[in-house]
């Protein structure tokens, strides 16, 4: 901040990025929680942070060219991390400043993991996150996508290649099912898969009526993006009320102004095929909430005999996303040392992010579950720590 206001840009971004290597992501996507809990806010108005961010990134984009940041004479050690998203960029980031020659393993075409395949193009540009990699990347980070862990490699293939230290950072990929009849129908889809066909050149064709499942930021990004896409009515239906709703409460207003729906207060029981197959309509439940749950919100309780149908021609659900990991049944090194949670997360240390196998770590989604970009990025920069000490 005091760099910013003496005109320092050039200082204060490399400020930034002692602790964010990507603050033109973070800038445009953060909930910003920080400036929820900032105290000039008892005061007049909270620092608005993000946006200083994000305008310090913005004049280094647009100087041309990353400005330069020191990294220490080479080590010699290898690391291998498993995923190109937030966490594992942020991880390959201060590792190679710390010296040490990290390669990443990801899955798909080009790196950037949920900031690239989740979040849509209206909320962050994806020339802007490729300016922002590149960077990484020009630091001397090496690169492999197409290849996934347990198809095309294991853990062991990866010890056995002299890697030193592993970091896993695979993300929460995997949908949470309905669980309801036709569920896997025809013009049916979940949120995060509806989201990557976006971005991967096969969009998922969208007929006039959309109703979405859900109330988190991907529910609001999915319905967003089907009004951009040309649905005529797009419908939010989401099981407790809008004040339970884990989106941000902006997201939820900027999806109301763009003329999405909401019906609170039901949860889907049945999607209704037409002659063809294909959804035609789906069958909804009517809730009330009961007693608090665990998470301190009210459990929504069915209201019997209550229900209703609306006609749609696709359903987008959106109910939760979680980490597959099926690599775990066949990777020796794994074996009887690293076991999936209930929650399908990678069990680890909090502190240090080590597994029970002390070289191979853990963080992002794949840990907590599904948190936000910066809090994968903060992951990242502790695994690059614990593994530096390591």
């Amino acid at each position: 901040i005091n760099h910013i206001k003496h005109r320092r840009f050039k200082e204060a971004i490399i400020t930034i990025k002692e602790r964010n290597p990507m603050p033109l992501s973070v800038g445009r996507v953060c909930p910003h929680p920080c400036e929820r809990n900032c105290r000039r806010g008892l005061v007049e108005e909270v620092v608005a942070i993000n946006h200083m961010k994000r305008f310090c990134a913005d004049i280094e984009m647009n100087s041309g060219s990353a400005y330069a940041v020191d990294c220490n004479p080479d080590t010699g050690r290898r690391v291998a991390i498993i995923g190109g998203g937030p966490a594992g960029l942020s991880c390959a980031y201060y590792l190679r400043r710390l010296g040490h020659s990290p390669v990443i393993f990801d899955m798909m075409p080009k790196l950037g993991g949920m900031t690239r395949y989740g979040i849509p193009e209206y909320r962050l540009p994806k020339k802007i996150l490729d300016w922002e990699i590149d960077a990484i990347l020009g630091l001397g980070v090496e690169a492999r996508t197409n290849v996934k862990l347990g198809k095309d490699f294991t853990l062991k293939d990866l010890s056995d290649q002299g890697f030193e230290a592993i970091f896993i950072a695979i993300g929460a990929w995997e949908s949470t099912p309905m669980r309801v009849e036709n569920e896997h129908a025809e013009g049916v889809l979940s949120g995060i898969k509806f989201l990557e066909r976006q971005h991967t050149g096969d969009p998922m064709p969208l007929g006039k009526r959309v109703a979405i499942i859900g109330g988190g930021n991907t529910a609001m990004d999915a319905a967003r993006t089907s009004i951009r896409r040309g649905a005529d009515e797009v419908i939010v239906v989401y099981r407790r009320t809008r004040a339970e709703m884990p989106a941000e409460s902006y997201e939820v207003d900027e999806a109301e102004d763009e003329g999405v729906k909401f019906h609170f207060l039901a949860a889907p029981t049945k999607i209704i095929l037409g002659a063809d197959g294909r959804v035609k309509a789906m069958e909804i439940q009517r809730m009330k909430l009961g007693e608090p749950d665990k998470s301190g919100r009210r459990s929504p309780v069915p209201i019997e005999g209550a229900f209703d149908t609306i006609e749609v021609d696709n359903v987008i659900a959106a109910i939760g996303q979680r980490a597959d990991l099926s690599f775990l049944k066949n990777d020796s090194l794994a074996a009887g040392k690293i076991e999936a949670t209930k929650w399908s997360t990678i069990p680890a240390d909090a502190g240090t992010l080590q597994t029970k196998i002390p070289y191979v770590l853990t963080g992002g989604d794949c840990f907590t579950g599904p948190l936000t970009v910066v809090a994968a990025i903060g992951a990242g920069r502790r695994a690059a720590r614990s593994i530096h000490l390591y």
